[in-house]
């Protein structure tokens, strides 16, 4: 077991508590069937899940149900599926059974750009999104106004994705503590 620092009430309040850290551990904490259904739903959240919303959702732009600038995928999809009282929702659900099975659980090397994302940066990211446009777009405000010489970056659509804003987070975490270093050191 490690110790690490949980948080709670949107980082008021920081805990230090123990948590597993190798496979043996969490399989003594929840067993092997545990482990393995939620490393699963956690692949599926984190990596299939959003190829199979932009396919899904670029296969709809095709069909001429064009996806606003400011919108996700997701939100997309769910709009077109409530147009028209649900007249579309038979060839949405076409595009998932078409789609979805020839997604993979797990790409190995996804990720765009280079080195590891740390899970807490992907994370905040993903709570980011989760909250909306507005909120993403403000995170990336403070980024790059904080890193002068740095620029979230942006996928083939110039549009910023979890895991370039978790870049952005870790690449301010990394400046700050930096920072931070130097001027201990020059006390």
């Amino acid at each position: 077991m490690i110790k690490t620092k949980v948080t709670y009430l949107n980082k008021e309040i920081i805990v230090e508590e123990d948590e597993p850290s190798t496979i043996p551990e969490l399989i003594g904490l929840i067993g092997e069937d545990a482990v393995v259904t939620n490393t699963n739903a956690n692949l599926r959240y984190r990596n299939k899940y959003p190829r199979v919303y932009k396919h899904v959702s670029l296969e709809l732009e095709r069909m001429g149900f064009p996806r606003p600038p400011d919108q996700d995928e997701m939100v997309h999809i769910r709009s077109v599926w409530t147009q028209g009282g649900g007249k579309n929702q038979g060839e949405i659900r076409a595009l998932f059974t078409s789609i979805a099975p020839e997604e993979p659980l797990y790409v190995k090397g996804e990720r765009i750009g280079g080195g590891r994302i740390a899970q807490g940066a992907l994370d905040a990211a993903h709570r980011y999104f989760a909250e909306g446009v507005e909120v993403v777009t403000e995170k990336v405000t403070v980024i790059e106004q904080m890193l002068p010489n740095y620029r979230v970056g942006r996928d083939v659509e110039n549009k910023v994705t979890p895991e370039t804003l978790a870049r952005g987070i870790q690449t301010l975490q990394r400046h700050l503590m930096s920072q931070a270093k130097q001027t201990v050191e020059s006390l």
